[in-house]
């Protein structure tokens, strides 16, 4: 059986991630994979505060800030640097630095094209904590993930998007015509390819950010 045009088209790039995903939708519609469906609009549209975000959209961020070290009379200004933080308990060193991604992927692939990174801010009280470790005024600091972060997420749901098209014409053949006549299919094979595609999305294991989260909100770059 020759390939589908819909995975030759996405792996030679003539159909983009974005394209690819609103035409798998339309075959796991005739399937009623629901799960898989919200997958595919959550990463169309992006995700809310509310969701169990893909652990693949989580990253340990850098934390910059503009600061001054010295006293009112004599001191030096630091202008977007990387913030000191090693002294800070743990806990609150991994609450600082972890940032998630609500963005959906055309904006993540715009902010990739730009060179821009994604960053949240830091709350003041958390500025305050620094401040008082290192002896420095830091009024804004902002924890910032870099291109090659933002494309770790891209490469994954392309290969996840691969990775569900292949099983599904393995399993139900050619799927150019965008749809599935499961007449014929019997209705442990479609539950089966079901678990199979939900694994391949969550690698078997979803998280919901920090339990001990300073800020949620999407990025913006």
């Amino acid at each position: 059986m020759s390939k589908s045009n819909i995975i030759k088209d996405f792996v030679s790039k003539q159909a983009d991630l974005d394209t690819t995903l609103k035409r798998l939708k339309v075959i796991l519609y005739s399937l009623e994979y629901e799960d898989a469906i919200d997958w595919i609009d959550k990463e169309l549209n992006g995700y809310t505060e509310k969701d169990i975000l893909p652990i693949y959209r989580i990253f340990d961020g850098q934390v910059y800030g503009t600061y001054f070290k010295g006293t009112a009379v004599n001191h030096i200004k630091v202008s977007d640097s990387l913030v000191p933080i090693e002294k800070l308990p743990k806990e609150l060193k991994e609450t600082i630095t972890n940032v998630e991604v609500y963005n959906d992927i055309e904006t993540i692939k715009n902010s990739i094209d730009k060179n821009i990174p994604m960053g949240k801010p830091i709350p003041p009280e958390v500025c305050s904590i620094i401040s008082k470790t290192y002896n420095i005024l830091l009024p804004i600091v902002t924890v910032k993930i870099d291109s090659t972060q933002l494309m770790y997420i891209i490469k994954q749901v392309e290969k996840k998007t691969l990775d569900i098209l292949l099983k599904l014409e393995k399993e139900f053949g050619n799927l150019d015509e965008l749809d599935i006549d499961t007449n014929n299919v019997d209705k442990k094979t479609i539950n089966d390819v079901k678990q199979t595609i939900i694994t391949i999305i969550y690698d078997k294991s979803t998280t919901i950010g920090n339990d001990n989260s300073i800020e949620k909100s999407n990025f913006s770059s």
